[in-house]
């Protein structure tokens, strides 16, 4: 049977996948568009227009690369390591929920109940990580208890 963490983990990946195909999409489109302008006229109108389009284009590039990035780091996270303190991998059970660290992703719904995708970075991530089994963490005037680590 696939574990919760592996299942976690593989509904995030294929997330990221459909926003890679998603943001290449919007890249192709844009570039298409803008070399299109590129052929039909010169003049102050048409650079504008270009370099708007070149702008979005960059910024979906970074976005690209950042999503990339996340993809690599989650696919190279050993989910099947057991751990006794929280840290990059661990699944963590609280009294208010499940949260997963690893990359910062956010809730995902698996087998009817929701996870928290988070990265080490994150504020609540910062808190959880390296505490253990019995410890609790304040977060926005919330108290987590920790129930299990995995």
């Amino acid at each position: 049977m696939v574990s919760i963490k592996q299942s976690i983990k593989s509904e995030v990946l294929r997330q990221l996948v459909l926003k890679i195909e998603d943001i290449s999409t919007a890249i192709i489109s844009l570039t298409e568009s803008r070399d299109a302008n590129m052929k039909s006229s010169a003049g102050d109108k048409h650079e504008t227009s270009r370099a708007k389009i070149q702008i979005e284009i960059d910024q979906l590039s970074k976005q690209l690369n950042h999503v990339q990035w996340q993809k690599n780091n989650l696919s190279n996270m050993d989910i099947n390591q057991i751990h006794n303190v929280a840290d990059v991998g661990s699944l963590i059970k609280t009294d208010k929920g499940y949260f997963l660290i690893s990359i910062g992703w956010g809730r995902i719904q698996i087998r009817d109940e929701y996870y928290f995708v988070i990265s080490v970075g994150s504020p609540i991530g910062r808190l959880l990580q390296n505490k253990k089994k019995g410890d609790s963490v304040q977060f926005r005037n919330t108290t987590y208890d920790i129930l299990s680590i995995s």
